[in-house]
């Protein structure tokens, strides 16, 4: 059998003829700029319906691994592989929501938890997307659409990943905020699920300014305020962040929490812009703050 990339590559026309709701502006200037076929509204939809029910799912599956003589399930994914991410970037750059999003119902049938899905596939696939674009493979247009894809892929996965586990009784709470100047979100997007999923009151607002996120702080206590920053050209305007935060927050104990690839690679940096304590991911922030806030708690209202 063909290969699942080779069959849609092959069938790609069908991109032209197929819209997308949530970034449509952009995604027509780039069907404009690369000058792809229109087709048909008939032709579109019964291409749809053959690659969403019947192409995807049959050749994916077949990748995984084959059927048994007798027509048995098959057996649940063990893990996702860098192979996936490569897939699935393919995916949410060349082709329609609905194939990308297809691809991750497959991998959700046959058993992979949507807390999976978000940080061994969505996650690596978004910095994928943005290692093309600082070694110009991909250019700025290509990028910002799979983000944007990627970005309503998650929420169209957060109810079941809400749902997977209980959500704590103890009450915390957090504002996330992008550093002064950070463009890339969606990092913070993911860390927000994890709070909220384990009952934080989370009030995430990656688009606001500094001054709305100090006028925030000055209005409702927190427990904590995580700041994210992507590239070291940032830290100057993270320091001041956090710098304009304590002087406003009502809880004057709070705790700043910053995470990016820059504290990965250089700890010392956390101390350096003012911060507490540094994260890699949703999971990892929630371990630490836990330890963090476990002994504190009454004190820092």
């Amino acid at each position: 059998m063909t290969g699942h990339r080779q069959l849609l590559d092959a069938i790609s026309g069908w991109d032209a003829c197929s819209s997308s709701d949530f970034d449509s502006a952009r995604l027509e200037e780039l069907k404009s700029r690369r000058k792809r076929r229109a087709g048909t509204g008939g032709m579109k939809s019964a291409l749809e319906r053959t690659i969403e029910t019947e192409i995807i799912p049959r050749l994916l599956l077949a990748h995984r691994s084959p059927m048994s003589a007798h027509g048995a399930e098959m057996e649940p994914l063990a893990s996702l592989r860098d192979e996936d991410v490569d897939e699935f970037t393919h995916l949410v750059l060349e082709h329609e929501l609905a194939v990308a999003s297809a691809y991750i119902d497959v991998v959700r049938a046959r058993g992979i938890s949507a807390e999976r899905v978000i940080m061994e596939l969505l996650a690596p696939s978004a910095r994928k997307l943005g290692q093309l674009w600082e070694d110009d493979l991909r250019d700025f247009l290509d990028v910002t659409i799979g983000l944007s894809r990627i970005q309503h892929l998650l929420h169209a996965v957060s109810p079941a990943f809400q749902s997977e586990i209980d959500k704590g009784a103890a009450k915390h709470s957090v504002l996330l905020a992008a550093s002064p100047g950070e463009q890339h979100t969606l990092g913070l997007m993911i860390v927000e699920e994890f709070f909220r999923r384990s009952g934080w009151d989370c009030a995430g607002n990656v688009d606001a300014g500094l001054e709305e996120v100090v006028n925030i702080v000055a209005a409702q206590s927190f427990d904590v305020i995580g700041f994210s920053t992507s590239c070291e050209v940032l830290l100057g305007g993270t320091a001041s962040a956090i710098e304009a935060v304590r002087k406003s927050s009502r809880n004057r104990k709070v705790i700043v929490m910053v995470g990016g690839p820059l504290f990965r690679a250089d700890p010392d940096l956390v101390s350096r812009i003012g911060a507490d304590a540094c994260a890699d991911d949703g999971s990892h922030a929630l371990n630490k703050l836990n330890c963090l806030l476990a002994p504190n708690l009454s004190s820092l209202r």
